[in-house]
C-alpha cells in the first residue's frame, strides 16, 4: 500500500481538483480585471462590452465572473459580497419557490407539458403536475400539489384572490383562450397577417421576438383562420433532433410510420 493513503487515511483517496490551463488570452484577463478595479461597480457584461468594443472580441460574460471572484473582485466597493437573488439563494426552506414549465414529449399524439415547483433553499421539488396544455391551470394545480405535500395551508391563492375581486369567471391570460378573446392589436393583426401570407405563398417563415411579445398567440390566431379539410397542422416541439428527425416528426404527424434510416 502506498505510504501516502495510509497515513492520509480517506482523505488521501479524494482526487485532486482538476486543474486546466486558462485558454482566454492573458492579457485579455489582464485588461478585464484594470476595468474592473477602475470602476469596481462595472458588472462582468459592462466589462464584456468594453472588450468587443475595444478589440472585436471578448470572452464570455461567465468567464469574466469566475475570473473576478477568484480575485476577489466580486465585492461591491463597501467590502461586501453583491446581493444575488438567483437560485440556491434562499436562507431557509420554504422561503421562496421558483415554478416553470417544462416541454415534454408526444403522448398518445398530444404533447404533454410538465409544471413543478421547486424550493431555492434545498432545491427540493415540492411538487408538481402533467398537463396537456401550457396555462396557469396547471400551474396552480401544481402550486396547491406543493403547498398540501408541504403540511402548509392552502389558503387562498393569488388566482384565487383575482378571480373573487375581479368576478372572472375563470383564469385570465391563459394560452388555452379562443383566438376570438385575443387583445388584436396593429402588431398582432400584422404577425397574423404575415403568418397567412407565409401560408397562401407556401413559403417558410421565422417569427422572432422578446419573451412574451405575443408569438404564439399570433400563430394560433393565424392557424384558427385556416381551412382544416385543406390544412394540416403539425407542432413539432424539438427543433433539436437534426433534419432527418424532423421529416420523421412529419411522416408520424400524417400517420405514416419513418422508414430505417439508410446510410448514403
Amino acid at each position: 500500500m502506498d505510504p501516502g493513503l495510509a497515513s492520509g487515511r480517506f482523505d488521501a483517496l479524494v482526487p485532486a481538483p482538476r486543474r486546466v490551463s486558462a485558454r482566454t488570452p492573458a492579457d485579455v484577463l489582464d485588461l478585464a480585471v484594470a476595468l474592473k478595479r477602475e470602476v469596481p461597480g462595472r458588472t462582468a457584461a459592462q466589462v464584456t462590452a468594453i472588450l468587443r468594443a475595444h478589440s472585436g472580441w471578448a470572452p464570455d460574460e461567465r468567464t469574466l465572473q469566475r475570473h473576478f471572484a477568484r480575485l476577489e473582485l466580486n465585492a461591491r466597493p463597501d467590502g461586501q459580497p453583491p446581493k444575488a437573488f438567483g437560485r440556491f439563494e434562499a436562507d431557509a426552506p420554504n422561503e421562496r419557490w421558483t415554478g416553470d414549465a417544462l416541454h415534454g414529449l408526444i403522448v398518445g399524439g398530444r404533447k404533454v407539458y410538465l409544471f413543478a415547483f421547486i424550493d431555492d433553499h434545498s432545491r427540493l421539488v415540492t411538487g408538481h403536475r402533467w398537463g396537456h396544455s401550457e396555462d396557469t391551470v396547471h400551474l396552480e394545480a401544481a402550486m396547491r400539489n406543493a403547498l398540501a405535500s408541504r403540511g402548509r395551508r392552502t389558503g387562498a391563492s393569488m388566482i384565487d384572490k383575482l378571480q373573487s375581486h375581479y368576478g372572472f369567471a375563470r383564469t385570465p391570460f391563459g394560452r388555452s383562450l379562443a383566438p376570438g378573446m385575443l387583445h388584436r392589436h396593429g402588431t398582432h393583426a400584422e404577425a397574423v397577417a404575415r403568418i397567412g401570407w407565409c401560408v397562401t405563398e407556401r413559403a417558410l417563415g421565422v417569427i422572432t421576438g422578446e419573451v412574451g411579445a405575443g408569438k404564439t398567440v399570433a400563430v394560433r390566431a393565424a392557424l384558427a383562420t385556416l381551412d382544416t379539410s385543406r390544412h394540416t397542422i403539425i407542432y413539432l416541439g424539438n427543433p433539436a433532433v437534426g433534419g432527418r428527425g424532423l421529416y420523421a416528426g412529419i411522416v408520424s404527424a400524417l400517420g405514416g410510420i419513418p422508414g430505417p434510416r439508410q446510410s448514403r
